[in-house]
């Protein structure tokens, strides 16, 4: 890839991709016209053809044309010379890979004319899904996997790929929409534009002496650039540890391509890195860890080195949530979508009081003073979603506070014994402020209360009827 500009201005004219012999030239019409001038003054080259609207051009097997709404990239044309190659295989399904529902064992060798197939169909299919078919990654990933271990799965499965493929044959991934908002739900930390790079990383965790899969996948401006489904190089011990190692790969896709994009846009782009395990999180956001991560951090050290990918905007993190990422228990049982979001620059402040659950806050002109510690969080109470039926800790680093959620109602204010606190966290580490933020029932209503439990005649009083909520305590 080439970057063309004007000598005495150094303004960016024009990109010119050369691959082989095929050129792609992107940019103003009279700079493009200058160009082929100028290329053909050197070379013999045929007639140059343009992407305009209703026009499409064909570049190293993608399929590119202009549109209304953006730029149509696809492969229409080579996914029917691929059915026309397989007219034996009918038919049309709505899924790319179907689930595995047992252990693939090793099968014992399979013919030649069987494997062959087998490889034709991945080698083909593989062009497509690294190109411009993200949905064909994982399955595509699969199947070659299982080429060594069962051949006539892998052709069974290939084959139904070819039938996914006949009903969406004209599916293409378009550029030029940058989105609009904080994305599906209002969930994401910064509105999406032209100059954000998002990566959502997340792993299949395999148990056992087999290895996870990985899959990523690298947004900008609201368009996929990058994308990977890969067998991890080794076995994972849980699924947080799965999970960080997808998270690494993520971060590695995106500082590879980080320059390349900044260049191109000619202004400094922001980086997040989406993760949705708390063990992961916890790690990444800790790599120095404590004794119950200490494990895991082996893994999480290649993410120290760059501290600009740890500069988290929210950190769903804490040591309750690593003491448990083993096992998965808090995850899984307790804990809705958790999200890192790997900043390179600081986004607006949104209150998060745990991180992943629903929490629409008032507009900030709104807000009432912020308390004197735990930011201003502390003004607002949190509705524990249905499915959460234990109470839990949370230990909320970014706020310097440790959260006991409780999600069984109970009469008296809470505080545990020296012996209760979460791992990681000492009673001598406590200033002795406590914030009860108690949602009442039998009638319903909202209280917040603010205490000195070390100096409280009772620390454990009766409120006045049962209540749900969270209590907070202040860390040094």
């Amino acid at each position: 890839m080439w970057l063309l500009r004007c000598s005495e201005t150094f303004e960016l004219l024009a990109v010119l991709s050369i691959y082989v012999d095929d050129l792609l030239l992107s940019g103003t019409t009279e700079a493009s016209e200058a160009i082929w001038t100028a290329i053909k003054a050197k070379w013999r080259i045929s007639e140059p053809e343009y992407a305009d609207l209703g026009k499409s051009v064909t570049f190293c097997g993608f399929e590119i044309q202009q549109k209304s709404d953006g730029l149509h990239v696809g492969q229409s044309k080579y996914i029917q010379s691929f059915l026309d190659k397989y007219p034996e295989i009918q038919g049309t399904t709505t899924c790319p890979y179907a689930k595995e529902n047992e252990i693939i064992e090793t099968k014992p060798n399979a013919s030649l004319e069987k494997l062959r197939r087998a490889q034709a169909l991945v080698g083909e299919m593989l062009w497509l899904a690294t190109r411009t078919r993200v949905d064909l990654s994982f399955g595509v990933s699969r199947i070659g996997q299982l080429i060594t271990k069962d051949v006539d799965q892998a052709i069974q499965r290939g084959e139904d790929m070819i039938r996914y493929l006949r009903s969406t044959k004209t599916q293409e991934i378009v550029y030029g929409s940058s989105g609009k908002g904080h994305g599906p739900g209002e969930q994401l930390p910064e509105q999406r534009d032209f100059n954000l790079v998002e990566v959502f990383a997340d792993a299949s965790f395999c148990p056992g002496t087999d290895r996870s899969q990985s899959g990523i996948i690298m947004l900008w401006g609201n368009a996929p650039v990058g994308w990977m489904s890969m067998r991890q190089p080794c076995a994972s011990l849980s699924t947080a540890e799965a999970e960080l190692q997808a998270s690494l790969d993520g971060m590695t896709l995106a500082e590879g391509l980080y320059g390349l994009l900044e260049e191109l846009a000619e202004a400094t782009q922001k980086a997040f890195l989406y993760n949705d395990n708390v063990g992961a999180c916890t790690v990444l956001t800790l790599p120095q860890g404590d004794d119950t991560s200490r494990r895991k951090q082996v893994r999480g050290a290649g993410s120290s080195g760059a501290e600009d990918w740890r500069d988290l905007a929210e950190r769903p993190s804490g040591s309750e949530a690593a003491a448990n990422a083993d096992g998965d228990v808090q995850e899984d049982a307790d804990a809705e979508l958790q999200t890192a979001m790997f900043a390179r620059q600081a986004s607006t402040y949104r209150p998060v009081i745990y991180p992943g659950w629903h929490f629409s806050a008032p507009p900030s002109a709104a807000w009432d003073p912020e308390p004197a510690w735990g930011g201003p969080e502390g003004n607002f109470h949190q509705r524990i979603p249905p499915r959460i039926r234990q109470d839990f800790w949370f230990h909320d680093l970014r706020r310097r506070v440790v959260i006991r959620f409780h999600a069984k109602p109970r009469r008296k204010m809470f505080l545990p014994g020296p012996a209760g606190w979460p791992d990681g966290v000492e009673q001598h580490q406590l200033t002795g402020r406590r914030r009860t933020l108690a949602k009442l029932q039998s009638p319903e209503g909202h209280e917040i209360l603010e205490d000195d439990w070390t100096t409280a005649e009772k620390p454990t009083k009766m409120m006045a009827r049962q209540w749900t909520g969270r209590t907070e305590f202040e860390l040094r």
